[in-house]
């Protein structure tokens, strides 16, 4: 009897596991093929550029090219039409590091001041060529430094990899510690091609040349000079209104992105990733590109690879946008399917088209999962007071700030410049916004009192604001929050003149606009998009103010004594 139930038992597992490999095996029929043909078709542009490409258990199943290339001379995208696939440049600058690593050319854990020693010289803390790879360096990207120059980084004329180095030679301060955050910076990459250069003796675009005609990926370079002409270079172009017009790129620096390529070379890749075995010699390397940092406490980002679940699957992905250029790639390891999708105009956008053919390959039921948790797992059934809810709560990874408050028996949000939103509950100390029944926000406690909020939502990682104390200021307390600061490192001074109520003037020294601004939570103003923390001396006065704008912060401004 044992052994019949043991054998039944077996028999389940095998058959269950025999379908769910099967079902996989299916992933890409004639019908699912023809149902992307379709889709494809659907939104086809006679103007509009797009490549797009699946690559299925190491073989290239699918191609597609539709659109212009360039619309001044009304060429079609082809096989031979190159993209700028921005961002997605980095896992190939990655892997031009870790052939160096493997080479026992550099070690990893080195410090980039080992190769760049005029990089912060006020900090102790070791800055790892790891830390670069995957954002945990706290160096500050260099679109957001020259925003607070009043410069528009893609904008500026022949802008280099050497001017940013000296840019970046000027800062004595980091985002955070080394190691212990994580906030993705351009700078990074930037500065690894410099530590290319330095080993090998040669450019870093002329190491990297090299490195794809070795993989196979002829038609593939960075552009390193402004005006250098590509051959089927697709031209960058977007509609304003009824009107088309190119979005011409003035910019030089690489590395971090301005990479061209492609469908077929970068399929042609994809299948490397599938099968490094195609390439002996490149395998460890290749296979080592597609995992995580080891010992890293960031698992999220690798090699110019990002981690995720995407509807549920495993995913190793990235996104690239610059001008009106767009990439995606979306890789599934575990089912052995990738797509890859590169566009030359805002009006296609590659993202959403590779997301529709995720949906399409994988079927409805992945279609309806999200990407991320839409609630906490475990929802207590005890539902805390209204009042016990209330409270200032910040959110430190991007510094905004959310007020809840409790009127008539219900609970708002409220931020700064939006309407306050009523709170509908739902279980425990679950509730769901009223304007947005998939946008939920749930209290946590600690020792019966709430001490942060987390936001789910299915396409949105979960977001944490920890709660803060109190605060109720006094008419002299927001009088006394003036003066004049500057920070060195950019040679950029800042004003904060008071105004009224809550309500001040921020103007920066480089710039004739001044900005409103608001202090929405004690010594912490908001203006825009930027945020300012207020650090007082021992008697209360304050000394300095740390900005905070998009993906820099604790950028230091000085108070100036008269």
């Amino acid at each position: 009897m044992l052994r019949r139930i043991f054998s039944q038992t077996l028999f389940s597992i095998l058959l269950s596991l025999s379908i769910f490999s099967g079902a996989y095996a299916q992933l890409w029929t004639p019908e699912k093929k023809q149902q992307v043909v379709q889709y494809l078709q659907d939104i086809r542009s006679d103007t509009a550029g797009l490549a797009v490409g699946v690559v299925y258990k190491g073989k290239v199943v699918y191609k597609d090219y539709m659109g212009l290339a360039n619309l001044e001379h009304q060429v079609k995208v082809s096989a031979k039409t190159r993209f700028n696939i921005a961002s997605n440049a980095k896992q190939f600058t990655a892997l031009c590091v870790l052939k160096l690593a493997t080479e026992g050319k550099l070690n990893l854990k080195d410090d980039i001041r080992k190769y760049l020693p005029k990089l912060y010289p006020d900090i102790a803390t070791p800055i790892t060529l790891e830390q670069l790879l995957n954002h945990t360096s706290g160096i500050r990207t260099c679109e957001e430094l020259l925003g607070l120059q009043n410069k528009t980084w893609w904008k500026i004329v022949g802008l280099s990899n050497r001017y940013i180095v000296r840019m970046i030679e000027n800062q004595r301060t980091l985002n955070f510690t080394p190691g212990t955050d994580h906030i993705y910076s351009n700078s990074n990459y930037i500065l690894l091609t410099e530590v290319v250069k330095k080993i090998t003796g040669k450019k870093f675009s002329q190491y990297a040349q090299k490195l794809f005609e070795d993989l196979g990926m002829k038609q593939t370079l960075f552009k390193t000079r402004y005006m250098a002409v590509i051959p089927h270079q697709a031209e960058a172009f977007g509609k304003w209104g009824k009107n088309w017009s190119i979005e011409p790129g003035v910019v030089k620096a690489h590395g971090d992105g301005n990479l061209f390529t492609t469908l077929s070379d970068q399929l042609r890749w994809e299948q490397l990733v599938q099968q490094p075995s195609l390439l002996p010699q490149w395998s460890k390397i290749i296979q080592k590109s597609q995992l995580p940092i080891e010992g890293s406490k960031y698992q999220k980002y690798g090699y110019g690879v990002k981690f995720e679940t995407y509807k549920g699957l495993v995913c190793r992905y990235h996104y690239g946008q610059t001008s009106a250029y767009g990439a995606t790639f979306l890789r599934f390891p575990k089912q052995g399917l990738t797509i890859v999708a590169m566009s030359n105009t805002r009006s296609l956008h590659d993202e959403q088209v590779a997301d529709k053919l995720v949906d399409i390959i994988f079927g409805k039921v992945v279609a309806q999962r999200g990407r991320y948790d839409t609630q906490p797992k475990k929802i207590t059934s005890k539902r805390r007071s209204l009042k016990g809810l209330e409270g200032y709560y910040l959110r430190e990874k991007d510094g905004s700030v959310i007020k809840i408050t409790a009127k008539e028996n219900q609970l708002y949000r409220e931020m700064y410049q939006r309407k306050p939103v009523k709170m509908i509950w739902e279980k425990g100390d679950l509730y769901h916004y009223s304007n947005s029944n998939i946008l939920k926000m749930y209290f946590s406690a600690n020792k019966g009192k709430p001490t942060h909020f987390t936001l789910y939502h299915p396409e949105v990682a979960p977001r944490m604001y920890k709660k803060m104390p109190d605060f109720e200021p006094s008419a002299d307390y927001f009088q006394a929050i003036q003066g004049s600061f500057y920070n060195d490192e950019l040679g950029v001074g800042l004003k904060l003149s008071y105004e009224k109520d809550n309500l001040y003037t921020l103007t920066f020294s480089n710039s004739q606009r001044p900005k409103k601004a608001a202090l929405i939570y004690k010594d912490y103003i908001k203006a825009g998009g930027r945020y300012l923390s207020l650090v007082r001396d021992d008697k209360g006065a304050i000394k300095e103010i740390r900005l905070q704008v998009e993906r820099i912060k604790n950028v230091r401004f000085v108070k100036q004594v008269k």
